[in-house]
């Protein structure tokens, strides 16, 4: 006689997606779906209300009047030690010619 196989998630007591069957730590939302499926299925998660309304009490940065310059927490460029790439550096890193791309 032939004995079924134990499934992986009922043993691990996991959850699986009612879309695509995946399932793993996190995979699957309170919905039963997989950000994924809930893409693909045009399913969207339930959104919390309670959630909703603490997460944007936070700190939100507030725009300044247009033309302002940004924000001083912003991180500056100057600081980068990466060098800027050159066009010459740029068409040679894809593989082409050097002088391909240029009209």
């Amino acid at each position: 006689s032939w004995d079924r196989p134990v499934d992986a998630a009922t043993v691990a007591k996991m959850k699986r997606c009612s879309g695509c069957g995946g399932f793993g730590r996190g995979l699957v939302k309170p919905h039963g779906y997989c950000l994924h499926c809930s893409a693909i299925l045009n399913k969207p998660p339930p959104v919390d209300t309670r959630k909703a309304a603490t997460s944007t009490s936070g700190s939100i940065a507030k725009p300044g009047p247009i033309g302002s310059p940004p924000a001083a927490s912003a991180p500056s460029s100057a600081g980068s030690s990466v060098p800027a790439a050159t066009s010459a550096s740029t068409s040679a890193g894809k593989g082409l010619p050097s002088g391909a791309g240029k009209p």
